[in-house]
């Protein structure tokens, strides 16, 4: 009788012990949950689109877990969305935790009554689990925002696709990390302590920072803008890449944009007068372009000077640094129907590029200016420039010149004559100053050099020659 009554109870313990567990899972258990797709995707709300037939509850919790591995729509409505009064107008958030979307494969975000007054937002984040974005996170016209409050990371390999916004909460230390493909409305970091770092492209018609936010694009990321107006930063903006912008616009005194020796920054459009934005573009090798078809007003660098600066396009640059002063350590470069609109005089350039063709040192203007060299071509008003190369056009062509590639094989190699594109006489000579090949080439930034004679292993010297300037560079032979 006892030995019965013990089996029993432990009998009874298990049931009773399997019976909660399954109750807790069935009722919601889910706080920390995980929730997969199946690789058949399908709708959002469908229990088949889940692996164990699981729907994440209608409104998930912020830690939950979203692993995407196929296609998912996800439509938005007042039942499964909170309304908020955070913002005016009221709207409609769903918001959901982590999420990791495959490689390949897409979450479309809709809603069936967008075209309502109170708007819908799509929120993400976690504060222990980063979200991965390596396939596409795309939302139809009729989402409202995007909202990234992720207090780790949210990284994209693959692509985010939103109309009108993707924001940075207030959460701080957000970052967002985007190496494949980001196209939204506005891209708005929000907070103090948000981060976004790029590594591959960023569309957008509109940045609105209004913290001091930090924003990098790194070499060879490419952040491009298409709107009127441009971004608007009150943070740090770092470049080592390629910006294009419609125009920046700082809204406080601490709105700083870095041009670093890596970065190429294109102003397509408008001028860049904004007072409130800082400037730093005297980092060597980096270079600014004012390529709007049209009029612009050159922006006065916070650090004194440009490095390298091209105006191209169409239009008058208008350039407002003072007598005597310096606006470029590098090269000015006018080409295409653009001019340079200089308003004061003794305008200081290192190297002066018109067209292609390094100029000598020289003052030069407009036909109205006391230039020695009047050139109504590429310039205009009644300033002028005044060219002082302190290390020598030969010099200079010395230290732009590229060989490649060097070693040669056979003797063949490529020269790189950057903004040179006047008719080049390449030589070479062997180790005895004797010439063994010859060429004159025509106008062209890379010359392909392909000597018509046996070329034996060893040391030789190419000299190149442009009207009245020549270099000499050494090519190894294998």
């Amino acid at each position: 009788m006892k030995q019965f009554y013990f089996k029993f109870e432990k009998k009874t313990f298990f049931t009773l012990f399997l019976g909660m567990f399954l109750l807790m899972v069935t009722q919601g258990m889910y706080a920390t949950g995980t929730f997969t797709t199946t690789t058949a995707g399908g709708n959002w709300s469908d229990a088949s689109t889940w692996e164990g037939g699981v729907v994440p509850p209608a409104v998930t919790k912020s830690d939950d877990i979203i692993i995407i591995n196929g296609d998912v729509t996800l439509t938005l409505n007042a039942a499964n969305t909170v309304m908020t009064t955070v913002n005016t107008p009221n709207r409609y958030t769903f918001t959901i935790g982590s999420v990791t979307i495959a490689e390949g494969k897409t979450l479309n975000v809709t809603s069936l009554d967008g075209a309502q007054a109170i708007p819908y937002y799509f929120t993400i984040g976690s504060s222990s689990v980063p979200s991965a974005i390596n396939g596409n996170l795309n939302f139809d016209a009729s989402i409202w925002g995007g909202k990234l409050i992720n207090t780790v990371t949210v990284s994209v390999t693959g692509s985010i696709i939103e109309s009108k916004l993707i924001s940075l909460s207030t959460t701080a230390n957000s970052t967002l990390t985007n190496y494949g493909t980001i196209t939204t409305g506005t891209l708005a970091p929000s907070s103090t302590a948000a981060k976004i770092e790029n590594y591959g492209t960023i569309n957008y018609t509109g940045f609105s920072s209004t913290t001091t936010a930090i924003t990098t694009n790194y070499a060879g990321g490419f952040v491009i803008n298409t709107g009127v107006s441009g971004g608007t930063f009150a943070g740090n903006f770092k470049n080592y890449g390629t910006y294009t912008a419609a125009g920046l616009t700082g809204t406080a005194a601490t709105a700083n944009f870095y041009n670093y020796s890596t970065g190429v920054l294109n102003f397509s459009a408008g001028s860049m007068s904004a007072t409130n934005l800082n400037l730093y573009v005297s980092y060597p090798g980096n270079t600014v372009n004012y390529n709007f078809a049209g009029s612009q007003t050159i922006k006065l660098p916070a650090d004194g000077s440009y490095s390298n600066i091209t105006f191209s396009n169409s239009g008058t640059k208008t350039i407002p640094t003072a007598t005597s002063a310096t606006l470029c350590t590098g090269t000015l470069r006018i080409i295409d129907a653009a001019k340079a609109g200089i308003t004061n005089t003794n305008v200081g350039v290192a190297i002066l590029n018109l067209g292609g063709s390094v100029q000598l040192d020289n003052t030069y203007g407009g036909a109205s200016s006391t230039a020695v060299v009047k050139n109504s071509t590429y310039f205009t008003f009644a300033g002028s420039l005044n060219v002082q190369n302190s290390l020598g056009v030969s010099q200079f062509l010395a230290n732009e010149v590229k060989l490649y590639p060097n070693p040669s094989v056979g003797g063949k190699f490529s020269i790189s004559l950057p903004f040179m594109q006047e008719v080049s006489k390449v030589s070479i000579l062997n180790v005895a100053g004797k010439t063994v090949y010859t060429n004159s080439f025509a106008a062209g930034e890379t010359f392909d050099v392909n000597p018509n004679v046996a070329l034996a292993r060893g040391v030789y010297f190419v000299k190149i020659e442009q009207a009245e300037k020549s270099t000499t560079k050494k090519l190894i032979i294998n």
